[in-house]
């Protein structure tokens, strides 16, 4: 009836959006592109950014706890590497490894759901998803990648200082990011740049 019609008239504490997105979520399965049917690496760092948002604060938050996770395990298994060469045991290459990863999977997937409140993150095409038996390299590749967009995220101020153009815009290789930077503090530092 027109009475029920505009939402201003009436109390009702019915979520219609709610009920809708439900709708659509149950009759619209997500469609998933299988690991196989990825050509390239550069199409697996496009997935793996899909997978990986970054664009809202919360997002952004629990996607560097992820790349905090894959540092973790990088270091875990430098050391491994460095204490299998010292103390020539062989088995604490890999028991470094397997801590490593373990201690990077709880920083990419448990921590963003206690600190944050974040749903389940789904980890696809990356190191700490099945995607890694099939095409480890490109899952590397891909974390590299993302690494370097939170370190120009970093080096930004969260996209608010006088390099962010230059460094989005720009090739994401290290010695580019670095001879801007430093370039930058130059110019800081002499007194012809302004702040």
């Amino acid at each position: 009836c027109e009475r029920h019609r505009p939402p201003e008239q009436h109390a009702c504490g019915f979520d219609w959006r709610l009920m809708q997105r439900q709708k659509v979520a149950r009759e619209n399965p997500q469609v998933v592109a299988s690991a196989k049917a990825v050509s390239s690496v550069e199409a697996w760092c496009k997935q793996h950014e899909k997978y990986h948002p970054v664009d809202a604060h919360g997002q952004r938050k629990a996607q560097q706890l992820h790349a905090l996770g894959v540092i973790m395990f990088a270091i875990f298994c430098v050391r491994g590497a460095v204490l299998m060469l010292t103390e020539l045991h062989l088995i604490l290459l890999p028991q470094q490894m397997v801590l490593g990863y373990l201690a990077g999977f709880v920083s990419s997937r448990v921590v963003p759901q206690l600190l944050l409140g974040a749903p389940a993150l789904s980890c696809r095409y990356c190191i700490f998803s099945w995607e890694v038996i099939q095409r480890g390299h490109c899952c590397v590749l891909a974390e590299w990648e993302c690494l370097k967009e939170h370190a120009i995220f970093l080096i930004t101020a969260g996209k608010r200082n006088c390099l962010t153009r230059k460094l989005y815009d720009g090739p994401r290789t290290v010695p580019y990011i670095a001879t801007t930077v430093t370039a930058r503090l130059r110019e800081l530092s002499s007194g012809q740049g302004a702040p």
